[in-house]
């Protein structure tokens, strides 16, 4: 009947928007706006080529840690709509995961429509953003471009050589637009080298402590010392700390990382303790993503009963790395 060919047609079309949109947002899915972006790639006929602004929200993660993942998606779904605004004219707009949205313009004609693009885009963040009576987010977008054929000649390698040009702002300070170039895909290309050393590091017991003296100046006494992490890679050789804690942070390995660092300088206070050290005290450097998500009080106490140090011979410090750079 017609009824039921209606009924059908309907049903199509709502597993046709189901299969190509973001059930949160409404917006375009990865899997829709690279299919899109593959027929512009081959349709471009001496015409400008596509362009992609790859955006991604500064400090989302804060929201969802302090208000909550429902109030971090309903401030993903009103990202979505304003994101909506700038690029109608020019092309589409897609969520790709998380707080990652991808600008799409179909037809690049020069370096200033997409600059112009890309600061419409970042001006959707200057009003707050209102999640309750009580909260309103004030956030900033970092965006990654890359061009067709420029930078990439498929869809797949031009999404991410814009996510390296996004990760890019991020490290120039965020709330900023950046296109990709190629020094940027081999700064990449050695992260990734030394994300996959750093998973095996403690496999491999390449991690050592070092120690360093605190003097009393008045009695010319060591008092106490710092335990400073190393990293003597197999791979890569001596890597600083500024390079792999925060790698080891944003990775998460930083947990476990960290609780090798805690038993082993804890284990060395009790044999110098045993020596007759006694007056001695260890600072011990804490990631701020260990308070968060590790049990460190538990941690600690367990491994002070289990090597008979007393407390007061503990000191945490926090590292700052963490603390200052929530993406």
């Amino acid at each position: 009947t017609i009824q039921e060919i209606t009924a059908r047609k309907i049903e199509e079309d709502r597993l046709r928007r189901q299969a190509q949109t973001d059930a949160l947002t409404g917006l375009l899915n990865r899997d829709t706006i690279l299919a899109n972006l593959a027929m512009a790639m081959a349709n471009t006929d001496g015409h400008p080529g596509p362009a992609l602004l790859y955006v991604d929200l500064d400090r989302f993660k804060v929201v969802n840690d302090l208000l909550g993942h429902a109030a971090g998606d309903r401030l993903l779904v009103v990202v979505a709509q304003r994101l909506l605004a700038p690029t109608r004219d020019v092309g589409m707009v897609a969520r790709l995961s998380g707080d990652e949205f991808v600008g799409f313009i179909d037809s690049a004609e020069s370096d200033q429509q997409i600059r112009e693009c890309a600061m419409r885009v970042l001006a959707q963040f200057n009003n707050p953003i209102l999640l309750s009576d009580n909260h309103a987010a004030n956030l900033t977008g970092s965006i990654g471009v890359s061009i067709f054929p420029d930078h990439a000649q498929t869809p797949s390698d031009l999404l991410k050589y814009a996510d390296i040009a996004m990760y890019q702002a991020k490290n120039e300070g965020r709330n900023t637009v950046q296109y990709f170039n190629e020094e940027m895909d081999a700064k990449s290309r050695h992260r990734a080298q030394l994300l996959g050393a750093l998973k095996m590091a403690l496999l491999r017991d390449e991690f050592s402590l070092e120690f360093q003296p605190r003097m009393n100046l008045e009695t010319s006494q060591i008092i106490s010392v710092e335990a400073l992490l190393r990293w003597n890679s197999k791979e890569m050789g001596k890597v600083g700390p500024d390079v792999f804690i925060p790698l080891a942070e944003e990775s998460g390995q930083i947990i476990e990382i960290g609780e090798w660092v805690l038993k082993e300088a804890i284990a060395t206070l009790s044999r110098w303790h045993e020596l007759g050290l006694n007056h001695l005290s260890m600072s011990i450097n804490v990631s701020a993503i260990q308070l968060q998500r590790a049990k460190l009080v538990q941690s600690i106490s367990s491994l002070v009963e289990q090597y008979a140090v007393p407390e007061y011979c503990i000191e945490l410090e926090i590292t700052e790395s963490m603390v200052l750079s929530q993406n």
